[in-house]
């Protein structure tokens, strides 16, 4: 049996090394990510894209370079016409705006590259079910699948070998 694969966006790596808050929501995101990271991502394939990399050089230098250090072993695959043009295609048809078209890419890369999960805490254009039954039928027609959109959380919860 292969390894599912996991592509990571940005908001997972982002929580991976967040500092400590008084946020209730943000404390559990980063417990979740931590706790994935550690159970989870030893019993995948995890994978990024250029994009996930130029996002996260992005920011305070100190924590540019906490999140480029946490990825370096992950592979980063390579961007493609496809991804290209369905990433410009999920934003012509407004599923995602203009000023997320990292978030389509992400979305893209994912269904060019076939992962399994896309894992995320991107509520708002990634793991938005309104947004991803749109997205859904959209690649349906264009011959692609969806990956499964999760959060840590949620694979914590129902990840099985």
């Amino acid at each position: 049996m292969s390894r599912a694969t996991v592509y990571l966006d940005t908001s997972v790596v982002s929580y991976l090394v967040a500092g400590p808050t008084a946020d209730a929501v943000n404390t559990a995101r980063v417990t979740a990510t931590r706790e994935w990271w550690a159970t989870i991502r030893p019993k995948t394939s995890v994978v990024v894209y250029s994009a996930v990399i130029a996002e996260i050089s992005a920011g305070a230098p100190d924590m540019a370079a906490k999140r480029l250090a946490v990825v370096s072993d992950i592979a980063v695959l390579a961007s493609t016409v496809d991804i290209e043009r369905l990433t410009d295609l999920l934003l012509r048809k407004g599923l995602v705006p203009p000023k997320a078209a990292f978030d389509a890419a992400h979305l893209a890369f994912a269904s060019c590259h076939e992962v399994d999960f896309l894992l995320t805490w991107n509520y708002r254009h990634l793991a938005n079910p309104f947004i991803l039954r749109q997205v859904r039928k959209l690649l349906l027609l264009y011959g692609r699948t969806a990956p499964e959109v999760i959060t840590p959380e949620q694979m914590l919860k129902g990840f099985e070998l």
